[in-house]
């Protein structure tokens, strides 16, 4: 592990810089219910301060101090908690890490899925942000999960672009919680048609637009919402008593850096990464990986 490559270093064989990938597997227990139990945003959403610290993070930019990650992942948390819905309550965590290819993870996971019995479940999900490489592994391996794309991430796209649009956070916050709870609803269709309008009235992007221009940002904002809409049905996620976010994932990241790298900083594919990764998921397992016989 090094915080920066060195190419002409000796013990650097394979120079790249590589993020570690971790799959996070959860046998939970959770109702469902006939409507959607939690019609409305949980207040720590329609508060701009808990919204914009959650942001930075999923950005990388303003890293919060190590006192305050799990007071974040605590505030995220809350989207599946209100007076009258309670989020599935784990029972049984276990965990893979690797430096392999997403190809090769996948396989990884399916494997791990199997050995511990979640194809058995009645009721699966397979929850991550917008990345293309996550949506390939369920597709290929678990297609009969349901698909979630994790709110959070939805949230900080529809922040970002409503500040594009409003200049500024104080006449964008109002566009921000607006979408926010048509996109809790499900009508993110709503959201994505309101942001294509304002795109097509500024007439075609040029092709060497800056990346913080606004209407580049609405661009990608409006890019993320249409890829994910069909893994947007949030109150029917509720309804069948599924997480509609990915912050238990996050928070098991952060367990996983702990001694083992630092947070932000990537691998530069050591030989004995992967033995140090598989050390690390089944320390942080619910199961016997690590007893003598095994």
């Amino acid at each position: 592990m090094r915080d920066r490559i060195t190419l002409a270093a000796a013990e650097t064989h394979h120079p790249a810089w590589k993020e570690s990938k971790t799959a996070l597997f959860m046998r939970m227990a959770s109702d469902t219910h006939a409507e959607d139990p939690a019609p409305e945003p949980p207040e720590s959403l329609q508060n701009r301060g808990d919204v914009r610290q959650l942001v930075h993070q999923i950005a990388g930019a303003a890293a919060p101090a190590a006192k305050d990650e799990d007071a974040l992942v605590e505030t995220a948390r809350q989207t599946t908690t209100t007076a009258k819905y309670e989020s599935p309550k784990r029972l049984l965590r276990t965990c893979l890490a690797s430096i392999d290819d997403s190809g090769t993870f996948g396989k990884l996971m399916a494997a791990e899925a199997h050995r511990k019995g979640f194809f058995l479940a009645d009721r699966k999900a397979f929850v991550a942000d917008g990345m293309k490489c996550n949506w390939t592994i369920q597709r290929k391996h678990f297609a009969d999960f349901v698909p979630i794309v994790d709110f959070i991430h939805v949230l900080s796209y529809l922040y970002k672009a409503a500040l594009a649009i409003g200049e500024d956070e104080d006449f964008g916050w109002g566009l921000c919680t607006d979408w926010m709870r048509t996109c809790w609803q499900g009508g993110v269709s709503g959201v994505i048609a309101e942001l294509t309008d304002w795109l097509a009235a500024g007439g075609p992007l040029p092709e060497d637009i800056a990346e913080d221009d606004p209407r580049e940002i609405v661009r990608r904002s409006l890019g993320y919402l249409a890829n994910n809409r069909q893994r947007m049905n949030y109150p029917d996620y509720r309804r069948w008593g599924l997480p509609v976010t990915s912050t238990l994932m996050e928070s098991l990241i952060k367990e996983m850096n702990y001694r083992v790298k630092r947070s932000e900083k990537f691998w530069n594919n050591p030989a004995g990464a992967n033995n140090i990764l598989a050390v690390k998921a089944a320390a942080l397992s619910d199961d016997d990986r690590l007893t003598p016989d095994r």
